[in-house]
């Protein structure tokens, strides 16, 4: 389950943005997870802490855009197709 952490302000001037970061506590891990505050929870930031072996990962969203401009990018190449 995640609980409420904390928010905070990221970019400056007229484009600031609100952040809401939640705590994530499952299993052998914990995460502090950062999502957008507007109400469309775009993914911001992660760090997520796992246990055995000790393990320590980042995540950081940079650049978003709301639509994607050419979703051929997406298409997969022939040749890995048939990789198992």
């Amino acid at each position: 389950s995640a609980t409420y952490f904390y928010s905070s302000m990221y970019g400056y001037g007229n484009n600031p943005s609100q952040g809401d970061t939640w705590f994530v506590e499952n299993d052998n891990e914990v995460a502090f997870v950062t999502v957008s505050g507007d109400g469309n929870c775009i993914p911001m930031n992660s760090n997520s802490f796992i246990g055995n072996p000790r393990m320590m990962n980042s995540i950081t969203l940079s650049n978003y855009v709301p639509n994607i401009s050419d979703p051929s990018m997406f298409d997969i190449p022939e040749e890995c197709k048939n990789v198992v």
